[in-house]
């Protein structure tokens, strides 16, 4: 029975010790579990009197008043809630006002404040996935697509924030937050505006330049550095072409703008496509027509003494101060006597507006020309001068220095006097061809159907071109084709003692062609004829003789070389080269050299020959492989140097440690050898010492 009283005595002991505890937790209030480091580090939410700063109501089960609590330091959350922007902006009415659904509490740092389960409640499958559609106007592409979140909110995987810090909040979408302005300010701050985020920022593609100065023709593909070469100056610079083009203007030299007088506004005669094409108009004074419209304004625009004596003459220039006259002096005289305005006697035969010099037949009149004992009446009416006259057309030209130095002999025409005079004059009768032509053929027409007749292949106005054309020369056993039909009769028919044979040429190309190969391709094993062709054919066309019919699979057959690359497209000549060179051809053919430097340059002079002098060479393929270009190089810096880049100097541009210097008188880039040590490039005096007085 005591056992019984005692056990009961115990029971009731022990449940009062129950409800005292209770009583006491109620009214001290203790924590359910530990915070968030983020909020324990927070002063007034520490100790007992920090619940209430949380849990506002009595009964700690307020969610409204909690949400109220929360917003009261979490204020960019309140702003975002109030605007209905931003994540939370964006939830729910029954999500919005409880906090705690996303957001965990007193279960210290087990669980992150801002888990994946709170983006996922949001409607955000995956944070790093997350495309800002929350955000008003941010969009990420491009660049901006491949960044880390972490990268623009740089505590987003931070556990604890300190007071004050933010995750994802306060950020401003100013491109000048993340970037330097390189315009300072003088183009505004919306650089997506003419940058955009898909291409690289140099290329600015979204920018359309001012209408003031459209960027159209010459000036659509030039650089922004390139006009505006002050960093941060874009706006005030002039419009006139003097403006950027001054030095273009003052080297210009066909013809010297500067010593011409030319005025400097370039848009004058210049547009905005090309430079060389001009709407210049010559001073009406003199105006560039026929033959002077060809001519380039250096002949006679040119310093020295051109340019003094064009402009000593200006107006009344006279032919001849730039042109010596061919003429007898008689002829000249009569020239000025037939001018009412008794001008200059030049132009009574050479109009100014004439294409050619020596088109003057056409302007001489039958009557003048008959002043000289030589009636010009048909067949020779229409002849050109130099046809009855030969050498007229070659007199001898005035050095361009001694132009206005011409002296007496040389404008009346002294020099043509003499033996040379009777050879160019020698009075001739119109009406005889046997006083000016002779029978050049020597009778080998006499047999021939048409026996010596001249007119049978020439005409009675021209002897040359005759009129024995491509379908006449088909009927004989050689028809001409492909590049015979551009080569003058006197190529295949030789002059022999004297005379220019036509019967019996021969037919064969080694007639008229000497094998230049040197019997290189009829050597043994050699094919004697190739699709149906033998001789010359099996490789050439008579279309050009450089136009060889071997392709780079022809050449490894006949070879065993393959060509590969841009050896596949390589003339002959270019690789077997002959010492000294032939003065045509490729004769005779030969091995072509296997060392790279034998036909390139080596633009390295020497840096990269392997053993020893003077059997030293250049094995080139170890970096410039490809067939495609030697710019491309399989130099890997890592394996091939003695000199491992690091994560610093991978950085710098090449020319920052491989610089240009001067051998045997011509530049090139110094690649080896240079030393590895710190102090071969760097000077240690200018090294700044770091805080523990070591050397970095």
């Amino acid at each position: 029975m005591k056992q019984r009283s005692l056990s009961r005595t115990l029971m009731y002991l022990c449940l009062l010790v129950v409800v005292a505890a209770a009583w006491w937790s109620f009214n001290h209030r203790s924590s359910p579990g530990p915070l968030h480091s983020s909020h324990a580090n927070v002063e007034k939410l520490q100790g007992s009197e920090g619940c209430q700063a949380c849990h506002a109501g009595s009964d700690f089960t307020a969610s409204t008043s909690l949400a109220a609590a929360c917003s009261e330091c979490h204020t960019l959350v309140r702003d975002q809630m109030s605007r209905h922007t931003g994540i939370h902006g964006a939830l729910a009415a029954q999500l919005a006002d409880d906090c705690a659904q996303c957001h965990h509490e007193h279960i210290g740092d087990s669980l992150g404040l801002v888990p994946v389960s709170a983006f996922q409640r949001a409607g955000i499958g995956a944070p790093d996935l997350y495309d800002h559609a929350h955000v008003g106007g941010l969009k990420l592409t491009g660049k901006h697509d491949e960044l880390r979140c972490v990268d623009c909110h740089v505590n987003a995987q931070n556990t604890v924030l300190a007071e004050g810090q933010t995750r994802f909040l306060g950020l401003t979408q100013a491109c000048t937050s993340c970037h330097n302005d390189v315009h300072k300010g003088e183009l505004g701050n919306d650089c997506a505006k003419c940058h955009g985020q898909l291409q690289p920022f140099k290329d600015a593609p979204l920018f359309a330049h001012p209408k003031t100065f459209p960027l159209v023709d010459g000036h659509a593909h030039r650089k922004c550095s390139e006009c505006h070469t002050t960093p941060g100056e874009f706006k005030g610079l002039k419009l006139d072409c003097a403006s950027c083009h001054s030095d273009d203007f003052d080297k210009t030299t066909k013809p010297a703008h500067k010593l011409t007088g030319l005025s400097t506004d370039c848009a004058s005669c210049h547009g905005v496509s090309n430079w060389s094409t001009t709407t210049f108009v010559h001073d009406k004074r003199f105006v560039l027509e026929g033959a002077h419209a060809k001519v380039a304004c250096a002949s006679c625009h040119s310093a020295g003494a051109a340019q003094k004596s064009v402009r000593a003459h200006g107006k009344n220039a006279s032919c001849v101060v730039c042109h010596s006259s061919p003429h007898d002096a008689r002829l000249i005289e009569a020239a000025t006597r037939s001018r009412n305005d008794r001008g200059d006697a030049c132009v009574v035969c050479h109009l100014p507006n004439a294409k050619n010099w020596r088109d003057a037949n056409s302007i001489m009149t039958p009557a003048l020309h008959a002043a000289t004992g030589f009636a010009l009446v048909k067949p020779h009416d229409k002849q050109a001068c130099v046809e009855c006259h030969p050498g007229i057309d070659r007199a001898p030209a005035t050095a361009q220095g001694e132009r206005a130095q011409l002296n007496e002999a040389q404008l009346n025409g002294a020099q043509l006097h003499g033996a040379r005079w009777k050879a160019q004059f020698p009075g001739r009768a119109s009406d005889t061809c046997e006083s000016c032509h002779q029978d050049p053929h020597k009778g080998q027409f006499a047999k021939s159907a048409t026996g010596n007749a001249c007119l049978a292949c020439h005409r009675p106005t021209a002897f040359i071109p005759s009129k024995f054309d491509g379908a006449l020369h088909a009927k004989s056993r050689f028809p001409i084709d492909g590049g015979h039909r551009a080569v003058a009769c006197s190529a295949c028919h030789k002059v022999v003692d004297g005379v220019r044979l036509f019967v019996g040429t021969k037919a064969a190309c080694v007639s008229c062609h000497a094998d230049i190969h040197k019997g290189a391709f009829d050597g043994v094993g050699m094919p004697a004829t190739v699709n149906g062709k033998s001789d010359c054919a099996r490789c050439h066309t008579t279309t050009a003789f450089a136009e060889i019919t071997w392709s780079a699979a022809e050449h490894a057959a006949w070879t065993g070389e393959p060509l590969t690359g841009k050896h596949a497209t390589a003339a002959c000549n270019d690789c077997h080269r002959r010492d000294p060179p032939p003065v045509r051809g490729l004769a005779p053919f030969k091995p072509a050299p296997k060392d790279c430097t034998a036909c390139h340059e080596d633009v390295h002079a020497g840096q990269f020959r392997i053993g020893d002098e003077p059997n030293a060479v250049n094995d080139c393929v170890r970096c410039h492989n490809s067939n495609e270009s030697f710019a491309i190089v399989a130099f890997d810096h890592q394996k091939d140097s003695r000199f491992a880049l690091d994560e610093d100097h991978r950085k710098l541009a090449c020319v920052a440690c491989h610089r240009p210097v001067e051998v045997a008188g011509r530049g090139i880039v110094r690649y080896k050898p240079l030393g590895v040590k710190c102090a071969d490039c760097h000077d240690p005096r200018t090294i700044i010492p770091t805080a523990g007085g070591a050397s970095p």
